[in-house]
């Protein structure tokens, strides 16, 4: 299995480039196990034409100013109009438990977003590219810790290289996120992930990260994150990770923090060749249909 992961470049609780709120786990501490599940770095891979790839996952995160439980995060992902693109929409519900207050319950901030890999791995010297905008609503109640109180965009760019027959990867990224509330806390993700699949399938991944805030009110978040993904066919994944800030907890940042859940993979997304890096990357279907067919044709002529 190659990363079949998800998509969310920007998700998992809301936005961290979210404005300044009561606590710092309402805004930086939502957003370190967004990305592809298990990890937070996105990569180019997208379902296939009309494929599916919906994510199930709970996720944990630990600060000095209290804890966020995201349970669940359904993470939606459709190959929309070929191979190369995808539709994703993104809905959690967010529990807030902040230290000496009450714990809140309710629906975060919605994403939207659009993944266009515009150039394949046999196209690029071996590399895989991609863009993908996402817009985050602001449906979350930022009165009570669950949503950023404001619209805003990323727009990240992905990048992915594969060696060893495809057993090892390499995965950069980066975004720039763009804030149109009156918290005006626009800033950059980065985030280097790399993995390797073992024989039985298991994949081991890892990734270091950056969120850094250009309003000097927010706190910049280095990470690091290990995760797995472990299938149990063609279309059930299982997928964990684990990781806290580079900086101490003294300053707000994450101490901890995990994920578990499913990917559930429908369609084109279960078959195993994957287009972001296999040769023959960006073939449509039809086309494909087509050569089976003149194939076909061409052994009946000769038996003839």
């Amino acid at each position: 299995m190659h990363r079949d992961r998800t998509s969310s470049a920007y998700s998992t609780l809301k936005p961290p480039f979210g404005g300044v709120t009561a606590l710092i786990v309402a805004s930086l501490g939502q957003l370190v196990i967004a990305g592809s599940p298990p990890l937070s770095t996105d990569d180019p891979e997208t379902p296939g034409y009309g494929g599916w790839e919906i994510n199930v996952t709970s996720s944990y995160e630990h600060t000095r100013d209290g804890t966020v439980l995201e349970a669940p995060l359904f993470d939606i992902n459709y190959g929309l109009t070929s191979d190369r693109d995808q539709l994703k929409l993104e809905i959690p519900l967010i529990s807030n438990d902040p230290e000496n207050a009450e714990a809140e319950l309710g629906m975060g901030d919605f994403d939207v977003g659009y993944k266009y890999r515009f150039l394949d791995s046999d196209e690029n010297n071996g590399w895989a590219i991609s863009i993908y905008p996402q817009l985050s609503t602001p449906t979350g109640d930022e009165r009570r810790g669950l949503g950023s109180g404001d619209a805003e965009l990323l727009i990240p760019f992905e990048f992915q290289k594969s060696f060893w027959n495809d057993k090892l990867w390499i995965n950069p990224e980066v975004g720039y996120n763009i804030d149109f509330g009156r918290h005006n806390s626009n800033g950059w993700k980065l985030g280097l992930a790399m993995g390797y699949e073992f024989p039985n399938d298991f994949e081991i991944q890892g990734e270091v990260g950056a969120f850094l805030f250009e309003d000097r009110r927010e706190t910049d978040n280095p990470f690091f994150n290990i995760g797995f993904a472990q299938p149990l066919n063609h279309n059930v994944v299982l997928l964990g990770s684990a990781g806290r800030s580079f900086r101490s907890s003294e300053d707000g940042t994450p101490n901890f923090f995990c994920l578990f859940g499913v990917q559930f993979l429908f369609g084109a997304a279960a078959h195993e060749t994957h287009p972001a890096h296999e040769e023959g990357a960006g073939i449509a279907t039809d086309v494909e249909s087509a050569e089976t067919l003149n194939a076909e044709s061409s052994e009946s002529h000769h038996q003839l």
